[in-house]
């Protein structure tokens, strides 16, 4: 049981809508079936259908994505990081030229 119970109404929600579209797609030709699927999920990392998915059309795919999202969050990191030491300089900064307009 999960602890949210909006993520079971938002799983039902999504439970029907896939078999509504399964239910239209049946009645569809063969040909007229090929449909853009859009998946959203709340997490860093995907879903393991969606990494299953990837890895049955490159193997190692799904490591070589998540090697990219490591990257990138340590980068963000890095230039946060970064921001806040240039932030403490420029008050440290500005307290030293703001002691010596007041000693002169």
């Amino acid at each position: 049981m999960t602890e949210n119970p909006q993520n079971e109404v938002n799983d039902l929600d999504n439970t029907n809508q896939q078999q509504e579209l399964d239910a239209v797609l049946e009645k569809l030709p063969v040909h007229e079936r090929r449909i853009l699927t859009k998946r959203l999920y709340r997490s860093p990392v995907m879903p393991p259908e969606m990494a299953e998915r990837y890895e049955s059309l490159l193997a190692g795919s799904t490591n070589r994505i998540l090697v990219l999202a490591e990257k990138e969050q340590a980068h963000r990191h890095a230039r946060e990081n970064r921001i806040i030491e240039q932030g403490f300089k420029h008050a440290h900064l500005g307290l030293n030229y703001g002691l010596i307009a007041f000693v002169i």
